[in-house]
């Protein structure tokens, strides 16, 4: 299934319907990292592995939230609790979101024309960025106080999101 997206791209003022399943999501264990080189990856990758994960507590109403972009090059680690512990924050009472992407040539290859024209990885950060603006709420974060963040590549991300127009255009209100 993850394969017949690879290479689609979504227009960032296009809403997407997340694919729905029946019964109740375990979302107690981590899920796919994406697909890195040998070696390199953590977990179990796959091509479908376009994950949030969201860390909270019991909270009395609306709290600031991170926004945590991970580390690796734009090719390698994962948004996994093993590798982003969120627990010292989340005990800070914030709520810490984490967000895979996809990497390497998946992410961000360009071949300059209507097959390949990158910033997958990119795209899909924004999108993390969507949907936490419009869902943080129900996981007692407040929309208005986001902040985005990350180490190495991650805060990389971070300074992008900042100056480009796709981010600018979804309204996110990055700080």
């Amino acid at each position: 299934m993850a394969s017949k997206r690879r290479n689609k791209t979504q227009e960032t003022t296009e809403k997407v319907d997340p694919e729905a399943w029946a019964g109740i999501a375990d979302a107690t264990k981590d899920r796919s990292s994406c697909v890195q080189p040998i070696g390199d990856f953590y977990g179990d990758p796959s091509e479908d592995c376009l994950f949030i994960n969201v860390y909270t507590k019991k909270l009395r109403g609306k709290v600031p939230v991170i926004v945590f972009f991970h580390a690796g090059g734009w090719f390698s680690q994962t948004a996994r609790s093993d590798t982003l512990g969120p627990h010292y924050l989340v005990d800070k009472d914030v709520v810490v979101v984490t967000a895979n992407y996809r990497l390497g040539a998946l992410g961000f290859l360009s071949t300059g024309d209507e097959h390949a024209v990158g910033n997958y990885g990119m795209k899909d950060q924004v999108m993390a960025l969507r949907w936490v603006r419009d869902n943080i709420g129900e996981f007692g974060g407040d929309s208005g106080m986001v902040t985005i963040a990350g180490y190495s590549v991650g805060s990389t991300s971070v300074v992008l999101h900042m100056l480009s127009p796709m981010s600018k255009v979804e309204k996110l209100d990055i700080k």
